[in-house]
């Protein structure tokens, strides 16, 4: 890995990370590319987190505190339902590409379920059924290739959210889910990661910038982009190439 790699892989986690197309598959194909192995492409990709983690909690720094609660109970069910799966992909090898394809179709066809169930519920009327809900779909975006915020988001409409705050919720959702998959990775990986700290530093200064950029700008076209057929797409053209 060189400087011009980690910087394209840092701009590509920030804009990738709000679009419901995983951010982790996308690192993880192009990392390979990069001559990197799987399981390094991977966790240089929960690393690059850090940076649109960063970019959340400065866009939402004055966030209302009634929320704390929402985000709790939703990270308790994601991480009784993401670490099993995490302990799964890191010793799942080369079968990490067919996951990728079919988890990419999966959020596709979800979105193109829910994009029209729009709601009325703000940020502040969620219930401990939403945000167990919404925790339980959450831990399963471990999987390269679920889009963390696709499911969220999809969740959070099919409880009756608007959209704008279904994309909210999502973006602060990634706060503890990001640390939680930090940890459990440097438990695994840290010999290999210390080597690349200067490409990590790199990557996730790009991360945040790009993805600060990315999220003010989704957040004002929220009810006019569709992403749902892009997923499928792009999840189809990952099978293809397996063949």
């Amino acid at each position: 890995m060189n400087f011009l790699q980690a910087l394209i892989l840092g701009i590509i986690q920030g804009v990738t990370e709000w679009l419901p197309v995983s951010s982790s598959a996308q690192i993880t194909i192009l990392g390979t590319v990069f001559r990197m192995s799987y399981q390094e492409a991977f966790s240089f990709g929960i690393f690059l987190h850090l940076g649109t983690l960063s970019a959340v909690l400065f866009k939402f720094r004055d966030v209302k505190l009634y929320l704390n609660k929402f985000i709790i109970v939703a990270t308790i069910f994601t991480g009784v339902i993401g670490v099993p799966l995490y302990i799964f992909i890191s010793y799942s090898g080369e079968f990490i590409s067919i996951i990728i394809g079919v988890s990419l179709i999966i959020t596709g066809l979800i979105l193109r379920f829910s994009k029209n169930k729009f709601g009325t519920k703000g940020s502040d009327d969620g219930t401990l059924k939403d945000s167990s809900i919404v925790g339980f779909f959450q831990g399963f975006s471990i999987l390269p290739g679920i889009s963390r915020s696709g499911i969220t988001v999809s969740s959070l409409l099919f409880r009756g959210f608007k959209q704008e705050e279904a994309l909210k919720l999502s973006f602060l959702l990634s706060v503890p889910a990001v640390l939680g998959g930090i940890v459990l990775d440097m438990a695994k990986n840290s010999e290999t990661l210390i080597l690349q700290y200067k490409y990590i530093l790199v990557g996730i200064l790009f991360a945040f910038l790009s993805g600060y950029l990315a999220m003010n700008f989704l957040l004002s076209v929220a009810k006019k982009i569709s992403f749902d057929i892009f997923c499928v797409i792009f999840g189809a053209i990952t099978l293809v190439m397996l063949w």
